[in-house]
């Protein structure tokens, strides 16, 4: 080996040129990087030795890709989805993408269902890693709330929101942004029985926000590596009566590896509204598994496949075991506990609720299909969800 730069031996024990099996080849592939990793040092001599240099990046101006799992569109790209789950039934979406604009990017969407809206967006570059994105949504509702398994109220109402948002995307993972809504919902339905909170007919609110946004997930749907963290501080101010509000959320996830094609994923969940009184609209919400949150601040919860209100400070916990056969298919067992309360004295002392879920799932081609059998104390009865297709 005297006449060899970098030699780069790889442990390629119990296995042979005839080892051509998925698992195998995985486990020669991790080997092979592995031992590629340990001789950095001496790739990058070779490198510098030899003249190579860095590719030159392309600084014409162009949308940032923060998430790393999701796929850039096409300019002027029309994309068309359809999903259906065990709540609401059905839904569709159509996404127009107009990005051959000289100064950023337009946006179009729109959706049907009991969730429907329409929403245009300008995203436009002020240098490579900030944008200011200009937004406006109409949506209408017409959704359930329940209580302990019993639906006890269905506000049905419009939605309007306009959206004033600097972001700055300092690395690939990472991103902050600041920003500022004017947010209309009037209620048209509001059936409700003696135990829901009586909703105020039209609200008008000013909202400020600050976002952090870190992740290095593989994959939006059954990822197998990386972390996703989100932390945001939310002021809602009523138009009407000048009273402010605030609230702060959190989101923590980590996967581990504990076997071949089998992890553990813990995510740690809060949020916690700092006054009292707060408007339905912004009040703490958990259940389902997380692909089709009725409202932007809800939290998942395995062992509720619906909607359900609950006190103004809100933990919550959960643990995954996840487990991949045969390419694309997964066994998925849930489970959590929250603690909800109206006082941080004495928090810990909150209210409990716990559930478990186990699940089925399946990577398809057009989007994630996964049925949950599911179980909580809040409602001391199993339940079922499905879901097939995309979440949005």
């Amino acid at each position: 080996t005297k006449d060899i730069d970098a030699y780069i031996k790889v442990d390629v024990e119990n296995y042979n040129a005839a080892s051509f099996t998925k698992a195998a080849i995985d486990t020669l592939i991790i080997r092979g990087e592995n031992a590629a990793k340990a001789n950095y040092n001496t790739l990058l001599s070779i490198k510098n030795r030899i003249g190579i240099v860095n590719n030159k990046r392309n600084n014409k101006a162009q949308l940032p890709l923060f998430y790393p799992q999701y796929v850039p569109s096409n300019d002027n790209q029309l994309r068309i989805g359809l999903r259906f789950d065990s709540e609401d039934i059905a839904a569709v979406m159509l996404n127009i993408n107009l990005n051959k604009h000289k100064f950023g990017k337009a946006e179009i969407a729109v959706r049907g269902g009991k969730q429907s809206f329409l929403r245009t967006q300008y995203h436009f570059p002020i240098s490579k890693p900030q944008w200011i994105t200009l937004s406006n949504q109409i949506g209408y509702n017409d959704i359930f709330l329940y209580s302990h398994g019993y639906k006890i109220s269905n506000p049905t109402f419009i939605r309007n929101t306009s959206s004033l948002i600097y972001s700055i995307i300092p690395s690939r993972n990472l991103q902050i942004e600041v920003g500022t809504s004017l947010d209309y919902h009037q209620y048209y339905r509001t059936l409700v029985n003696e135990d829901a909170t009586p909703i105020k007919r039209k609200n008008l609110f000013l909202n400020y926000h600050t976002k952090l946004k870190y992740e290095t997930l593989n994959k939006r749907y059954f990822p197998t590596k990386g972390l996703k963290t989100n932390i945001s501080y939310t002021i809602h101010t009523d138009l009407h009566t000048n009273t402010a509000y605030s609230s702060l959320a959190t989101q923590i996830t980590k996967i581990f590896p504990i076997a071949l094609n089998t992890f553990i994923i813990p995510t740690i969940y809060g949020r916690f509204i700092f006054n009292d009184g707060i408007p339905f609209m912004y009040s703490n919400v958990i259940g389902g598994e997380g692909y089709n949150p009725h409202y932007e601040q809800q939290i998942p919860f395995s062992g509720l496949p619906h909607t359900e209100s609950t006190l103004k400070l809100l933990g919550n916990a959960r643990i995954q075991i996840r487990h991949k056969f045969h390419g694309k298919q997964y066994l998925t067992l849930s489970g959590n506990y929250a603690i909800h309360q109206n006082q941080f004295s004495n928090f810990l002392q909150g209210k409990k609720i716990y559930g478990t879920s186990i699940g089925y799932g399946y990577d398809s081609p057009l989007g994630p299909i996964e049925g949950f059998i599911c179980y909580s104390n809040r409602t001391n009865k199993l339940g079922f969800y499905l879901n097939i297709g995309f979440g949005f």
